[in-house]
């Protein structure tokens, strides 16, 4: 074979196999998703939104409606937030379904095949149109029901647990959470559920951006126990619904101004009222007021959620951004040890006693600042003195054991001055921005020893 016989056979081999791959494949492949959608129950439509969905069984209605991009509601029998999983996995079925077979024989007695009436009227609403899925009795042969669409009289095979996805009971199909929010826009939470009432807020402004309880007192609140509470507060599920009963029913023991709990976010806010036990003793009944409706919740969760206004407090007792401080300053009589932060790190080391110079170092001691300047953010004390104690304690300058001062990079903010006084086998803490003084553990004053013999 010379060059140009070749050449030739070389480029009409090219195009039929270009024409091979690119046309005989693409429309075997187009062929093979047509037959793969017609297997598909829903086959007309199944690319448009589905919008509404209605489930008619053993003399029931259920309407599901989709109001908003992604939310779902029920309309009938009650109207409420469906449970927005559930929703989708039906769609999911209708859309995604296969038909196992569909049968050759068109003269069917629907009757004798339970499709007239049907076991079960599924309707789709899809853009401007809506059909009806209709599924009948299980087949003798194989795990299969007989299916139709109402406005066709082909009749079709269906995997029986086709059906199990649409029978959904009432309380199967509605939103269980209670609350639904996003704990990071909670702006204010009040909790009336023991003998006091607890009011925290979130204090956002300039300076800073913490919680705080408000009542019964005004105190730093714990936000790793606020966050927990709120985690909690927000898997609140119902265990059922009372549609017909009304909150002022008596049995309920509902009360306007107490066992409730009240959540105030950036969107508005919403209050759950808790009422008297049920009568098996498993649950409490409990009142929404967004939703209007009488339901139940777990009474071990409402006992769970009942706290004291001790148990929010932060008892920390100042704490502080460690990255913010560059200078660390110790005291102890007339002794006074320096420490700077250079560059990132801890180096520098001054050290004076009675005014005079004695020692200028530049030993590193990254680590051990550090982990000083940690315990102090999170030295957390056993007990708030109060007035009569620190009288009879007769706590003077005297009693102080030593200082340590943390001083900011910047000269707005004050430098804090943690004071431990020693008296009567006690260890006492006093902040120079806070009036209280902090009872702390023997435990914590030993740590805090060991610590500054690793720097001294």
């Amino acid at each position: 074979m010379n060059l140009r016989k070749f050449v030739v056979f070389f480029i009409v081999f090219s195009l039929l196999s270009y024409y091979y791959f690119h046309h005989e494949l693409s429309n075997r492949n187009a062929e093979n998703q047509k037959e793969e959608q017609e297997r598909k129950v829903f086959a007309r439509g199944s690319d448009e939104d589905i919008t509404s969905i209605s489930l008619e069984y053993d003399g029931k209605e259920f309407i599901l409606q989709k109001e908003a991009e992604a939310d779902w509601f029920l309309i009938k029998p009650v109207q409420d937030k469906a449970d927005t999983f559930i929703a989708n996995n039906i769609v999911s079925t209708i859309r995604m379904g296969q038909r196992v077979r569909t049968l050759d024989n068109t003269d069917f007695d629907f009757s004798a095949i339970g499709l007239l009436p049907p076991s079960m009227r599924i309707g789709i609403r899809f853009g401007e149109k809506r059909r009806f899925l209709l599924l009948g009795d299980e087949t003798y042969v194989g795990a299969n029901r007989y299916a139709r669409w109402e406005d066709s009289d082909e009749v079709f095979l269906v995997d029986k647990r086709f059906y199990d996805v649409f029978k959904k009971d009432l309380y199967t199909l509605r939103n269980k959470n209670i609350f639904s929010f996003n704990a990071n826009n909670i702006d204010e939470l009040h909790v009336a559920l023991s003998e006091e009432s607890i009011i925290l807020k979130r204090i956002d402004d300039d300076k800073k951006n913490e919680w705080w309880v408000m009542k019964p007192f005004e105190n730093r609140a714990s936000e790793t126990v606020l966050n927990g509470y709120l985690r909690d507060v927000s898997r609140i599920m119902a265990n059922s619904f009372y549609d017909d009963k009304k909150v002022d029913d008596a049995e309920l023991g509902f009360s306007i101004d107490k066992n409730y709990i009240y959540v105030k976010d950036t969107n508005g806010d919403d209050t759950l009222f808790i009422g008297a036990r049920t009568s098996d003793n498993k649950n409490n009944y409990a009142y929404l007021k967004s939703k209007e409706k009488v339901l139940a919740i777990a009474a071990d969760i409402v006992d769970s959620l009942k706290k004291d206004s001790d148990e929010f407090i932060d008892k920390r007792i100042y704490p502080f951004r460690t990255d913010q401080i560059t200078h660390i300053a110790y005291y102890k009589g007339e002794r006074k040890v320096v420490f700077n932060k250079v560059d990132a790190l801890w180096r520098s080391v001054q050290e004076t006693n009675e005014g005079e110079n004695v020692k200028e170092d530049t030993i590193k001691f990254d680590n051990d600042c550090e982990d000083l300047l940690r315990f102090y953010a999170e030295l957390t004390y056993e007990s708030i003195l109060n007035q009569e104690t620190i009288h009879s304690l007769e706590l003077s300058t005297d009693d102080i054991l030593f200082q340590i001062e943390c001083i900011p990079e910047t000269n707005d903010e004050e430098a804090i001055i943690f004071s431990l006084y020693a008296k009567q086998d006690s260890y006492i803490v006093k902040e120079n921005k806070d009036p209280n003084f902090f009872l702390i553990t023997p435990e914590k004053y030993h740590e805090l020893n060991t610590l500054l013999k690793n720097i001294l």
